[in-house]
């Protein structure tokens, strides 16, 4: 599952409409029909969602988390890395 989640991901850099301003947005593509379980009543599960969280009489399995939380530090430094290098390369205009 963890290759199928990799190859999904759709990640998207955008300008908002505020000046000098940008965001980036991360999301699994939801045409994945791997995916997504359709219950006998017709309830759609979204499977990743449902491992991360736990679900009717299934534990928790949380792997999102644990990746966030074991990469914090590193996220953080390469997050402020590139936030700084923004302001710096806006700066010189």
């Amino acid at each position: 599952m963890g290759q199928l989640l990799s190859k999904s991901l759709q990640v998207r850099a955008f300008k908002k409409q505020k000046k000098g301003s940008f965001g980036v947005t991360m999301k699994i593509k939801p045409d994945i029909s791997e995916f997504v379980h359709i219950g006998k009543d017709g309830t759609h599960y979204y499977i990743p969602a449902a491992i991360e969280y736990g679900h009717d009489n299934a534990a928790a399995i949380p792997f999102m988390r644990n990746a966030a939380i074991t990469t914090k530090q590193k996220s953080t430094a390469i997050l402020s890395k590139e936030i700084k290098a923004g302001i710096r390369a806006l700066a010189k205009r």
